[in-house]
């Protein structure tokens, strides 16, 4: 007897421990519509629209909405339409009263908040007044060559409205802000995270503005539709001179190009062309170019382009006259460029950035020469709105190591022999007198 009420009572035990575990792990549970906030620490909201563009873009004239809907009363759904009308905010760019421009990796971000959604909102009694934020399509009509990544995210604004005891005015005595969808669409859960969605940061010293954010990511080239070697957002040109040069002869290269991060993953190569002559005529016949046939394609209209991998090496050889232009790099894709030393050539590069020219590197006489130079310039060139080149001027000149030309030759031979006459006349009169001493 004695022994199985010890086991009814080990029973006992083990099931009170369960439960109480169950308890505790409940107590931790968040509740579905909790609102940790104190009164008093935020009472005041706004929206922030992040716009993200590679660095280097233009940023376009583009006007966000966002949709700020009632949706219950006291956590009461069917109270939907007594919820004070918020309506609609919006945030426009451009617009030289950002709250941040910000640099992260190499994307620009462009910040900028609504105005103020509660402040003028006449309350019809105590309560918490829930609403649901969504941004609506910005309507941006895209040209050829434009990428504009509209948000998806979703915020549950909770407003806690009291009655001031000794007034009887009702005034907001908290917000409760939670993101409840990413921007990417991703369902965080009802719940959600809790932001400040104060205008300017509020307290936090880490944020110029309310963390209620969308963000957007827009991207361009400038080629249109990227088919027309004419449009061209990036080009590298060969030209030789020198009376010892050959206008046949081809010189091999090597380009890393890379795409701005925040253009689409699915986007693995770039379209570019071989043109050569005035007026410019595609190359069609790619082989003397070194140009893998794999890489080889015909655009919409059946001329001859190539795909070249981004991120990847891709080789290919040109002669005096002809170019390599890229048609659809992105503003803010970044590049480095080597081009193989030749005997008997000495190399210069002129490279032009966003229009302007950072500078002119000479090379070594013979000798591989690459770009960036890690001196003159010392990063990967950007691709920008304006024009964007990598001039290579190759000249040989019959200018061996010692920098002596073989036009010369003749002259420093006599120069040589006169030298050497003048020194026998020497030693043959210095001698004769030694003798006669």
């Amino acid at each position: 007897m004695r022994e199985n009420a010890s086991k009814k009572f080990k029973k006992t035990k083990l099931l009170l421990a369960v439960m109480l575990a169950f308890m505790l792990s409940m107590s931790f549970a968040p509740a579905a519509y909790a609102d940790p906030i104190e009164p008093g620490d935020i009472s005041e909201a706004a929206i922030t629209k992040i716009l993200k563009v590679p660095v280097g873009t233009d940023v376009p004239t583009v006007t966000f909405t966002f949709d700020v809907v009632g949706v219950s009363i006291n956590d009461d759904p069917s109270l939907q339409s007594s919820v004070p009308v918020v309506g609609t905010a919006s945030a426009s760019f451009p617009s030289g009263s950002y709250q941040a421009i910000e640099t992260v990796g190499d994307s620009t971000y462009y910040c900028l908040e609504t105005a103020e959604l509660f402040g003028g909102i006449v309350w019809p009694h105590t309560g918490i007044f829930e609403y649901m934020i969504t941004e609506l399509p910005s309507g941006y009509a895209l040209v050829a060559g434009e990428t504009l990544t509209e948000s998806l995210a979703v915020y549950r604004v909770r407003v806690h409205v009291r009655e001031d005891a000794t007034t009887g005015d009702l005034y907001i005595w908290g917000i409760g802000a939670y993101r409840i969808i990413e921007d990417d669409g991703t369902d965080i859960g009802p719940v959600g995270e809790k932001v400040d969605p104060t205008p300017g940061g509020g307290s936090n010293p880490a944020w110029d503005y309310s963390q209620m954010t969308f963000g957007n990511i827009y991207t361009k080239h400038k080629g249109g539709g990227g088919e027309d070697p004419n449009m061209d957002t990036l080009t590298i040109s060969k030209i030789v001179g020198g009376d010892y040069s050959s206008v046949s002869y081809y010189f091999d290269y090597s380009l890393t190009i890379n795409k701005p991060s925040l253009v689409d993953a699915a986007i693995t190569s770039y379209r570019a062309y071989i043109v050569e002559g005035s007026p410019a005529t595609v190359v069609t016949n790619l082989t003397p170019n070194k140009v893998a046939a794999g890489l080889i394609a015909t655009d919409s209209s059946g001329v001859t382009c190539i795909n070249v991998p981004i991120g990847t090496a891709f080789t290919f050889a040109l002669q005096h006259g002809q170019s390599l232009v890229f048609t659809n790099a992105h503003v803010g894709a970044n590049y480095t460029i080597t081009e193989f030393g030749v005997s008997g050539y000495l190399p210069k590069v002129t490279v032009t950035s966003n229009g302007a020219t950072p500078g002119v590197i000479d090379g070594a006489l013979s000798s591989d020469f690459t770009v960036p130079d890690g001196t003159v310039i010392l990063t990967n060139p950007l691709v920008g709105e304006a024009s964007n080149s990598v001039a290579f001027n190759n000249r040989a000149d019959g200018i061996g190591e010692t920098g002596i030309t073989i036009e010369n030759l003749p002259f420093i031979g006599i120069i040589a022999l006169a030298i050497l006459g003048l020194g026998a006349f020497i030693f043959v009169r210095s001698r004769k007198r030694r003798l006669e001493n």
